[in-house]
């Protein structure tokens, strides 16, 4: 059926030369020479056809491939500077201690890639270090929806509703934080930031350590491996 067409198109002529064609297509004999003659144009075609694609169509294939698969690597190699490159601005911005000058080698980081791993959270501190608590709100968001796996962002969710007394949006950004990683436990025990969560709601806060505790061997991650008792949640910038 894939040269349906080709035997339309030969039908087609066939009536179209017995309808107003010369008077001798009456004859049988004629008529059938006509038809023969564009069948075997036909296969010429068909014959035509199968030469170039099976000489030139494997190089024209071929080639498309080897570009698509260069352009492939370039977008790669691009991929992999941009990373490198926001990756050094949020490092750099350590050692910055101007709050205006590190947000904005932050967002010069978002810029160049914005899913770089904890941007986000270090550029939500540089706006509490400015003195914008709401800004800082929107920066850690922004760095879970990227990054949903990441605990330190939900951490300082819970810190920052925590420092606003806001004790219900902090128990649920602090059970967040420990869903996803219980042996944070331990840095919640050692954050201050969570002395007035802790005195303001004892039994909550209480109650989710304790969860965590027995979600998390002692010493050990989830997977098995060694905890990190030193660790302090969100503290990154």
């Amino acid at each position: 059926m894939r040269y349906w067409w080709t035997t339309l198109v030969i039908v087609l002529l066939v009536v179209a030369l017995g309808l107003w064609g010369p008077p001798r297509l009456g004859d049988a004999g004629y008529l059938l020479t006509v038809v023969a003659a564009i069948a075997t144009l036909a296969g010429l075609g068909f014959a035509f056809y199968g030469w170039f694609a099976s000489r030139e169509l494997p190089a024209l294939i071929d080639e498309k491939v080897r570009a698509r698969v260069a352009e492939a690597k370039r977008e790669l190699e691009g991929l992999a500077f941009r990373q490198q490159e926001a990756m050094q601005k949020v490092i750099a911005s350590y050692a910055v201690d101007d709050p205006d000058r590190k947000i904005a080698l932050l967002e010069q980081a978002i810029a160049t890639y914005p899913d770089t791993y904890n941007v986000f959270v270090a550029l939500g501190y540089a706006y509490l270090a400015k003195g914008d608590p709401g800004r800082a709100q929107e920066c850690f968001r922004e760095d879970l929806r990227r990054h949903p796996d990441n605990y330190q962002a939900a951490s300082d969710l819970a810190a920052l509703h925590a420092g606003a007394g806001e004790w219900l949006a902090a128990l649920d950004w602090m059970r967040e934080a420990l869903r996803l990683r219980p042996a944070a436990w331990r840095d919640f025990e050692a954050d201050e930031r969570f002395a007035g969560l802790r005195a303001a709601r004892p039994q909550g806060y209480r109650a989710l350590i304790e969860t965590a505790r027995a979600q998390a061997p002692e010493g050990r991650e989830p997977d098995g491996r060694p905890g990190d008792s030193t660790a302090n949640p969100g503290r990154r910038s």
